[in-house]
């Protein structure tokens, strides 16, 4: 199965509806960020785990900042709870409270990689079980 294909799957489960937006983001993401199928593989499938190099944390930036869920190493809480409807607001709005204080870093990568890890692991625990 390509990764371009993987990757849809998961963040479609990941963020539900918003996956339109998401898919053309990720693939700019990608682009952007020069990482490979294989790179974009073991980051999905969470077998890079203590192992994730600075281009994959700037992968895992961009798909948050393409959700405008961050601005650098802010978080845009309140506006983010806007952009999400009403069925995927509950969950998300409580990952957000979750992950509100997560961007934390020295740069751009670190905090939104921080930001991407503490909702997916927020998701994995709470919501696709």
């Amino acid at each position: 199965m390509p990764i371009q294909l993987i990757a849809l799957v998961l963040a479609l489960i990941l963020f539900g509806p918003q996956i339109l937006l998401i898919s053309s983001s990720m693939r700019t993401c990608f682009e952007n960020e020069g990482i490979t199928e294989k790179d974009a593989e073991m980051f999905f499938n969470r077998s890079t785990l203590g192992k994730i190099s600075p281009k994959m944390k700037c992968f895992g930036a961009c798909i948050v900042e393409s959700m405008n869920l961050i601005d650098g190493c802010n978080l845009k809480y309140e506006e983010a709870k806007k952009n999400y409807t009403m069925e995927q607001k509950f969950d998300m709005v409580l990952a957000l409270d979750v992950c509100k204080d997560s961007a934390k870093g020295s740069g751009r990568c670190e905090c939104g990689y921080e930001v991407f890890n503490c909702i997916d692991n927020y998701y994995e625990k709470h919501v696709r079980q």
